[in-house]
């Protein structure tokens, strides 16, 4: 081959290696263009695309239904309606908190037997971490509009992993818009507390003028501490001084962030310092929180308080939490 012609054969081959270059920097610019990453949410495509991954998650109604005719159908005398009735309750989704209660309540070695089989058979952890994932794209890339799809992923789930709560939170504060707060308000009613705690969230940072305080008094006596912190600012905010109550109890909480967040709250709004710290010894701690409870007993319907501390703290916009 003559020289020339080497040269055209490198040239040639030259050229194909920057067209592909160029090819592949264009799907990669075309990926990341499509990909929603950036502040202010990503594309309609990917938006719609992590809306349809979450409503994969979401149990309706009638699955719920179904599972409570699917339990009683597990101790069936008749062998095949047995092993359908397991097969359904195995696949079916966000049916973990069903189970247990099921559990709890029967009295029947073989129904204890078989609903533990199902319990362990189930993906909740896998779900768990799937979802998990997605609640981190979703607080990542700020994609407005998927609040009733998060609370429907997570109804009917156990949540296992603290590290779960913390980034679902921060989706939900990126996703909220101001026409989500009547689904949250129908989410208070939900027997799974996560959702509760997540439409709490949402008020907290939505509800500026409503009045939602018999919405939210009966949240003071919730089963998870969270929420009744969430409650408890929330009405204090409203001036309802039965929150001097709940932030006091919670003092003794297990949780460092909930008692130093109702000791700060506490602190703040009634101008007292009764020696208490929120990172002290056990015994010393827990004199002091009834100490506060006492001083709530004897002051807290009378005492001058200062409302509008509670109002600064909601206005900053911060979670509770972190």
């Amino acid at each position: 081959m003559s020289s020339s012609s080497k040269q055209r054969t490198m040239m040639n081959a030259g050229r194909h290696v920057v067209s592909w270059m160029v090819a592949a920097a264009a799907l990669l610019l075309l990926a990341l263009s499509t990909s929603g990453f950036g502040e202010g949410g990503g594309s309609h495509a990917g938006d719609e695309m992590l809306r349809q991954k979450l409503a994969a998650f979401a149990s309706p109604g009638n699955v719920l239904e179904e599972a409570k005719r699917q339990l009683v159908a597990l101790e069936s005398s008749d062998y095949e309606e047995r092993r359908r009735a397991m097969a359904f309750l195995l696949r079916a989704g966000g049916v973990h908190d069903l189970l247990v209660e099921a559990l709890r309540e029967t009295s029947s070695p073989e129904m204890k037997t078989a609903l533990r089989i199902i319990l362990e058979g189930l993906e909740e952890s896998d779900a768990e971490e799937k979802l998990r994932l997605l609640m981190r794209r979703v607080s990542m890339e700020k994609v407005k509009g998927l609040t009733g799809e998060l609370l429907d992923a997570w109804e009917g789930r156990k949540v296992s992993n603290s590290d779960t709560r913390r980034l679902s939170r921060a989706a939900m504060l990126a996703t909220l818009t101001e026409g989500d707060l009547a689904r949250l308000r129908n989410a208070l009613a939900s027997t799974t507390p996560l959702v509760r705690e997540l439409a709490v969230l949402g008020i907290q940072r939505l509800a500026k003028g409503e009045d939602l305080v018999g919405l939210l008094q009966p949240l003071l006596d919730d089963e998870s501490e969270s929420i009744r912190l969430h409650a408890a600012i929330l009405l204090a905010s409203r001036e309802v001084r039965g929150c001097l109550k709940t932030l006091a109890a919670l003092l003794e909480s297990e949780s460092f962030i909930i008692r130093r967040q109702s000791h700060e709250v506490l602190a703040a709004i009634t101008g007292q310092d009764l020696g208490f710290y929120s990172d002290g010894v056990p015994a010393e701690r827990k004199a002091a929180a009834r100490l506060w409870q006492r001083w709530v007993a004897k002051f807290g319907r009378s005492a001058p308080i200062r409302w509008d501390k509670a109002r600064e703290w909601l206005e900053a916009g911060e979670d509770v939490l972190e």
